[in-house]
């Protein structure tokens, strides 16, 4: 499960002992570095670290950027759904890395109805082909290249296929809805965010004096999280094992 994920091993490690010095590659030697200027003593709780993160530090930083854009589980992994949780919690990170096939598969066969939703770089669905994705991508070069000549149409790829910013301003119902999870219901929510500075975020987004629709989807994407499984988790189906269902109580 993630908790024996995350923590590995459970084996604990003195950063400031001679023997853990050996454990540094090149890689991390900042990290050394930091820990022989403490002035704690050896077996402190500050110069005390989990085996598994120290193994782990130098395959995943040493190639910091790259490494990170790979190992990235698709954005639109539907991250609150249990079972798609549980089967990232078993995958290697060499798997997360290289086995996206896997990942998308996995997405298609849960969310068949989110596989279907195109995605806004490409246009295209989660389960297009690698040709079809590589023609789009180059038909897109092809209209840029001819704008850029002809300059008789507008671009071929504007900044974004939906403009979420202006759809909050115009659409009651998506209003209605966005002011019933964020202000209705927050005595029965998260109470992670202060109720009157939401309603400034809205209004000042509904006046235009800002684009906030990014920060409001995003809490909007907490307090639904919450509302589904920490506040009604009863409600819905138990489509997964007790093993899984641990995560969420760990989560909560």
């Amino acid at each position: 499960n993630l908790n024996g994920f995350a923590l590995g091993s459970r084996q604990r490690i003195d950063l400031i002992n001679a023997e853990a010095q050996t454990l540094f590659g090149p890689e991390i030697d900042f990290i050394a570095e930091f820990v022989r200027a403490q002035p704690s003593q050896a077996n402190d709780a500050t110069a005390v670290l989990d085996l598994f993160w120290l193994e782990e530090f130098q395959p995943h930083f040493s190639a910091f950027g790259p490494h990170l854009l790979r190992t990235t589980v698709e954005v639109r992994c539907p991250f609150f759904d249990k079972r798609m949780l549980d089967l990232i919690a078993t995958m290697t990170p060499l798997q997360r890395s290289s086995d996206k096939p896997l990942q998308r598969h996995a997405i298609h066969a849960l969310t068949p109805a989110l596989a279907r939703m195109p995605w806004e770089r490409t246009g295209l669905p989660l389960t297009a082909s690698f040709k079809k994705t590589q023609l789009r991508r180059a038909t897109k070069a092809l209209r840029r290249r001819a704008n850029r000549l002809l300059r008789r149409q507008a671009p071929a790829s504007p900044g974004k296929m939906i403009d979420y910013d202006e759809m909050i301003r115009t659409s009651p119902e998506l209003q209605k809805r966005i002011n019933a999870m964020l202000i209705e219901r927050w005595p029965e929510g998260s109470r992670l965010f202060n109720p009157r500075s939401l309603q400034i975020l809205l209004d000042e987004h509904m006046n235009r004096t800002g684009n906030f629709a990014e920060m409001i989807g995003r809490i909007f994407t907490v307090e639904a999280w919450h509302k589904q499984f920490v506040h009604e988790p009863e409600s819905w189906p138990r489509v997964t094992a007790a093993r899984s269902e641990r995560v969420y109580e760990i989560a909560a």
